[in-house]
């Protein structure tokens, strides 16, 4: 399953949080599209669902499988496995759209598990991530955090207008090369047109000729 989380999102929230179910061994992924060098921390939590208690519980055994790709450069950036609780961290390292996906193994049974799976998932961005990776070391201001994530806002705002540029700019290449292509492709449509008229034209007149009708 493929989720699609738009920019916008980021832009006004700087967090993710979902939660999802997974069937099994079953992968589920979701596309983030990121400026360059943006610095992503995600945290997770896996319960697996206990049918003679009918609910959600944590399991020990559990492990989840992270992967992280660059979908321009479509190069894996992030393989991390781990346990049924923990974090990740990984930075952008183009414009563009970034394949995040999950999979977990579901408890005794391994990655041969039927089992159901309680994905809880959050995902912060750029100075949120690096204020929340340091916090177990040091206390970070309240205030100084909010500054960041503005200031971070505004570098992600400019960084986005360039990259829609960057995409405009392409765009107008494609579209003036198809155009140029277009016109070459009418100028000898006429061209043959002439051509072929002139030589019907001659040969009528030489048929014409020689039937001494003029």
């Amino acid at each position: 399953m493929l989720l699609r989380l738009p920019l916008l999102a980021l832009l006004t929230t700087l967090v993710h949080g979902l939660h999802f179910i997974l069937e099994g061994t079953e992968q589920k992924c979701f596309i983030e599209e990121l400026p360059k060098d943006t610095t992503v921390l995600g945290k997770y939590a896996a319960t697996e669902w206990n049918p003679t208690l009918m609910k959600y519980q944590d399991n020990a055994q559990q492990i989840v499988l992270i992967t992280v790709e660059s979908v321009v450069l479509k190069h894996r950036i992030l393989n991390q496995k781990g346990a049924a609780k923990g974090k990740f961290t990984f930075t952008s390292t183009d414009f563009g759209e970034h394949l995040i996906c999950v999979t977990a193994n579901g408890g005794q049974d391994g990655w041969f598990s039927h089992s159901k799976t309680k994905m809880e998932f959050d995902l912060l961005f750029g100075e949120v991530a690096h204020a929340d990776g340091t916090a177990a070391k040091q206390t970070v201001d309240d205030l100084s955090v909010r500054v960041r994530s503005l200031k971070y806002v505004v570098n992600n705002i400019l960084n986005e207008q360039k990259y829609q540029r960057d995409r405009e700019a392409e765009f107008r290449d494609f579209s003036e090369s198809i155009n140029g292509k277009v016109v070459r492709w009418t100028l000898l449509q006429i061209f043959v047109l002439v051509l072929v008229g002139y030589l019907q034209t001659r040969y009528l007149k030489q048929f014409l000729v020689s039937k001494k009708i003029i």
